[in-house]
């Protein structure tokens, strides 16, 4: 497979300043399509100064692509529709359990319960938009302290933050989700793997074309790790609509 062109990365449009760390002035950024999900590649690059003041340079390195995150066998469907019956579900979750929310208004939960990569945890709602998530006074309407969890067709509202990443979890996807009245949409810092969050609406709490510093710390998505996947969303109302973080 023919990648693109290489180019520069210019370190005076790179924007550093947690960690005052210089940036080389001969880093190069390309990108190869086509390939597939958890695969090795060998990858060939030649590095030439169309000036030619700098002999070509020509390596290899070996990358491996991302894998695509499973839904896995879902052995238990434990459908809810009030907060006592949620909490509970929540505690007496096992890997391939799916809890699944009716229609209604629930307060913020708190995952702690890890499934497996063949059989995560599932919180659902029944119906698209359907049952939504309350932020109330909570810094999280939703916590994620626990490996191999899926988030799908929940609304959560009115919340600082609405979801949480916490203490390097691994295997996390968030999908077809509406945030809305939010001030941060996703916080993941602290270092993850294998997070993929996708088809999510997030509309946070400024006008648009607010950039006064009010906005600074209100970010839509924050992410840091590796192997994250952050595709097809739809953000507004946010200082930064993606950030990453150290």
């Amino acid at each position: 497979t023919q990648g693109m062109d290489m180019y520069r990365v210019r370190p005076d449009l790179v924007r550093n300043t947690k960690n005052k760390t210089e940036i080389s002035s001969q880093g190069f950024a390309a990108m190869i399509t086509g390939l597939s999900a958890g695969t090795d590649y060998e990858i060939s690059y030649t590095v030439t100064d169309p000036d030619g003041l700098v002999s070509a340079s020509q390596g290899n390195l070996n990358a491996t692509t991302s894998r695509f995150i499973s839904q896995g066998a879902q052995q238990n469907v434990v459908t809810v529709t009030n907060d006592i019956e949620l909490e509970a579900a929540i505690d007496a979750a096992q890997p391939g359990t799916t809890v699944l929310l009716e229609p209604g208004y629930y307060n913020p939960i708190h995952l702690r319960t890890p499934g497996t990569a063949e059989a995560p945890i599932v919180i659902k709602g029944s119906d698209e938009g359907e049952a939504i998530i309350n932020g109330t006074a909570e810094v999280f309407a939703i916590k994620i302290n626990a490996n191999h969890i899926r988030l799908e067709n929940l609304v959560i509202e009115n919340a600082n933050k609405a979801i949480g990443i916490l203490n390097n979890r691994d295997d996390i996807e968030i999908h077809n989700n509406l945030l809305r009245n939010v001030r941060v949409g996703i916080e993941a810092k602290g270092g993850h793997s294998n997070l993929y969050i996708h088809d999510n609406t997030l509309i946070g709490q400024h006008a648009f074309g607010n950039i006064s510093n009010a906005t600074w710390s209100d970010e839509g998505i924050v992410v840091t790790g590796h192997n994250i996947e952050i595709a097809h969303n739809t953000l507004q109302g946010f200082g930064d609509s993606i950030g990453l973080h150290w």
